[in-house]
């Protein structure tokens, strides 16, 4: 799914500025609902589960990839299996309307099927969204505060076709803790056959073109697919990191997805 639908940019784009954005194995579900997690995740797990074992007893989906929007009363707004049995993998087009149809309340797979899916102009729909305001073209961002001290964010990376680095940039700001703290960035990269390096640099540094960088403050590198790996980085005041992702260079043209989590934990909490 990493290497197709969220390989596109505009849909990553709308899930980082529309939606909270979670990863849960199938195989955690039984541990989360027992409350591993807390009261919260416990009810999210929950719809989830029950939600998907419903539609999987009537022959609606499979246990492949599901994706779900629940709203922030944990209460399913939309279902969509990210390939049905015995049918390909769904379009971006298909996608994104059901993102949509979700948003307007329309619960879209609820029944067999969504009406007007192929027939929607979804480019010229984003777009509309993004002028009007309702969806921020503000590129991958984390703001990282007392009371939202943990972010996720959902993107790809690729590699280079030629000598010099191609980077995913995302900012990280941790202004709020003026006392510092320390940084953690777990990283889980997707299904498609390239791994993936991650550099952190300070806010004021830009990533240098070459392959290797040799002034980043921290990296993560040769990530396989979907294994995850922790970037920590201890800071002694407030300030604006930037992670940059890359592909093997090895392996040039390739294109991969990535899962980030990032989160401070306060200086008063080490």
């Amino acid at each position: 799914m990493r290497a197709g639908v969220l390989a596109h940019s505009k849909i990553i784009r709308l899930l980082n500025e529309q939606f909270v954005n979670v990863f849960v194995l199938l195989g955690d579900l039984p541990e989360l609902q027992q409350g591993a997690k807390g009261e919260l995740v416990s009810k999210l797990a929950t719809t989830v589960a029950t939600t998907l074992e419903e539609a999987v007893a009537a022959q609606r989906v499979g246990r492949s990839v599901n994706s779900f929007v629940l709203s922030p009363q944990l209460e399913v707004m939309g279902h969509l299996p990210y390939r049905k049995p015995g049918e390909p993998n769904i379009t971006e087009e298909r996608y994104v309307t059901f993102l949509y149809e979700s948003l307007d309340g329309k619960l879209p797979g609820s029944t067999e099927g969504v009406l007007g899916l192929e027939s929607i102009d979804w480019d010229a729909r984003f777009e509309t969204a993004v002028e009007s305001g309702a969806i921020a073209d503000k590129g991958l961002r984390a703001v990282l505060t007392a009371d939202a001290h943990e972010q996720q964010i959902i993107s790809v990376f690729r590699t280079s076709e030629t000598d010099t680095q191609n980077y995913t940039i995302v900012e990280i700001d941790a202004m709020a803790f003026k006392d510092g703290g320390v940084l953690n960035i777990e990283v889980r990269v997707g299904e498609a056959e390239v791994s993936g390096a991650f550099y952190l640099f300070a806010g004021d540094t830009q990533p240098p073109a070459k392959l290797v960088p040799d002034n980043a403050l921290a990296s993560v590198r040769e990530i396989p697919t979907d294994e995850r790996e922790t970037i920590t980085f201890p800071f002694e005041r407030g300030q604006v990191f930037t992670l940059a992702a890359t592909g093997n260079h090895s392996q040039n043209g390739k294109i991969n997805g990535f899962l980030a989590t990032i989160s401070v934990q306060p200086a008063s909490e080490k």
